[in-house]
């Protein structure tokens, strides 16, 4: 199971060591916490797992800290997402989707980790996600749905996108 959680209401609390590698899969199904936090230890998201934030993702909170994901998994954050230099994400061929509640303004520093595929998406009204980091890279998709802006934080920014892009009711700003 995953330590220190309690479902819905708490942040997930991932420190170094055994028992302390929690793997979601299908046959767990959705688990949907209120954020997340891997200070030192790895969290394996697996076969159709779906990991489901209702807050913030923090990678790397200690000296290190590790996700991994594979071909079929999802992360869905409804919160910020902060990487450590130390810390490594491996996204497989997995989806992170930032679905942020109505006019939120989320902050994504990917740190020099890269994701597969990223999708943007708003509850209703416009949602705001802050890339802070002067280049995004991508190994799939960027899907930009439902009044989300991507919005970089520096004029001479670079997004690597090796898939495609799709913006259905969102932009780049």
């Amino acid at each position: 199971g995953v330590p220190s959680i309690s479902i819905n209401d708490r942040e997930a609390i991932i420190n170094l060591g055994a028992p302390f590698n929690p793997t979601i899969d299908a046959a767990v199904g959705t688990v949907n916490i209120s954020g997340m936090i891997i200070n030192d230890g790895v969290l394996k998201v697996i076969s159709s797992g779906i990991l489901d934030l209702d807050g913030d993702m923090t990678l790397g909170d200690g000296t290190g800290g590790a996700l991994v994901m594979d071909n079929s998994s999802t992360l869905q954050v409804e919160g910020s997402w902060t990487t450590s230099t130390n810390a490594i994400f491996d996204s497989g061929d997995g989806t992170v989707t930032f679905d942020a509640p109505s006019c939120s303004n989320v902050s994504i520093s990917p740190g020099n980790q890269s994701f597969h595929s990223l999708t943007f998406t708003s509850a209703v009204a416009a949602g705001e996600f802050n890339i802070v980091s002067a280049s995004l890279d991508l190994s799939g998709d960027l899907t930009i749905n439902n009044s989300a802006t991507v919005i970089p934080s520096t004029s001479g920014y670079n997004y690597t996108i090796a898939g495609d892009i799709t913006a259905t009711g969102g932009s780049i700003d």
